[in-house]
């Protein structure tokens, strides 16, 4: 068995020069059949992620059950994460909180955050902040940065602790540190919003925005723009704006047309402006946006003039309390553009809810 786990650690970790994790597998589970608890925990590990192919979850917990009864916690641990999703088992909450426990209780830093998820979100055991708090402080003191995370949300809205701002800051922050993505946007958040820390808030949502985020390259965009926390610089502005705009972030596909209306930060380009405004209302009911294309259509803005199509969007804007659409669809009214002449009611209505 010993003999078996080493020729697929040979093969696992390439030390003929190569990489072979088919040959890898066949030998960890012939070693795993001889009861090496390391070869069934790799044998289970490349079954569950598909190493040597396609996954394979009903072998893989095969082998996390008997490595877990031969008292590998990593495997308890991934007992409760199959159980939690289904994966090669019914999905089953209650099973999955009873694993993660007995791994959390040995110390499982990854067993402490999940069951800490669990108890905050109420899923396979009753909702208990105060048991996710402890929880989350057990794996967040073993830089657990998913736990960090949650301390954070928890510390930001007030759940299982008092309220704090500058602990929640504190706790996003270290789990920045280690790359999440999600921590570094609400550590960026809360600078900004609650802190008054602009240098920090323009740090945050930087090292977010280069991760992908989309909300916080719009507001990396917005520190371009205004100049906050760093220099002004209108192109950097416009940039980030489309990156965000790129993965369909409403308020960014609006921020790229305003940008190309005024040419600030791209040269101007109406067509382009009426496009995003028009993607922006159409395909995210984005209401400044349905404002700015009946806008368009009124002014002959990147589309032909159409009083008609300016009162629709002024009109769809307006319902939903647009006070600049309300405005401009009482005028129609009063000067009979797009719509019949002589609805004063209407045109007296509008233009008093505006004011």
């Amino acid at each position: 068995g010993e003999a078996q786990c080493q020729i697929a650690n040979i093969y696992y970790y390439g030390e003929l020069g190569y990489r072979d994790y088919q040959k890898a597998l066949r030998w960890y589970e012939r070693a795993a059949e001889q009861g090496i608890p390391e070869a069934q925990i790799q044998a289970a590990d490349m079954l569950y992620y598909g190493d040597a192919g396609a996954r394979d979850y009903q072998r893989a917990v095969m082998w996390f059950e008997k490595a877990a009864v031969n008292g590998n916690t990593k495997a308890t641990h991934y007992l409760g994460e199959c159980y939690f999703r289904g994966d090669g088992v019914a999905q089953d909450y209650g099973k999955a909180v009873g694993y993660y426990r007995q791994a959390a209780d040995k110390g499982y830093r990854l067993s402490q955050s999940a069951l800490g998820e669990c108890y905050y979100r109420g899923e396979g055991v009753a909702k208990d902040f105060n048991e996710a708090i402890y929880w989350f402080r057990k794996a967040a003191e073993q830089d657990d940065k998913y736990a960090q995370y949650f301390l954070g949300v928890c510390y930001e809205y007030g759940d299982g602790v008092e309220m704090n701002k500058y602990e929640a800051a504190r706790w996003y922050e270290k789990a920045a540190e280690q790359g999440h993505t999600t921590s570094q946007f609400r550590a960026g958040m809360i600078y900004s919003r609650d802190l008054n820390a602009n240098d920090k808030a323009f740090k945050m949502f930087s090292l977010a925005a280069e991760n992908g985020h989309a909300e916080a390259q719009y507001e990396t965009a917005i520190c371009y723009l205004d100049g906050i926390g760093t220099a002004p610089d209108s192109s950097k502005a416009f940039s980030w704006f489309d990156k965000s705009a790129q993965q369909n972030y409403a308020p960014a596909i609006f921020a790229v047309a305003e940008c190309y209306r005024l040419g600030e930060g791209v040269t101007q380009n109406k067509i382009l402006a009426f496009d995003n405004y028009m993607k922006a209302a159409k395909d995210h009911i984005y209401l400044d946006a349905q404002y700015y294309v009946g806008y368009c259509y009124r002014n002959n803005i990147g589309v032909t003039a159409s009083k008609t199509e300016a009162v629709y969007w002024y009109t769809k804007a307006a319902g939903r309390g647009h006070v600049r659409a309300m405005s401009e669809l009482g005028m129609c009214y009063l000067r009979g553009d797009g719509v019949p002449y002589g609805n004063f009611d209407e045109a007296f209505r509008l233009l008093s809810t505006a004011a």
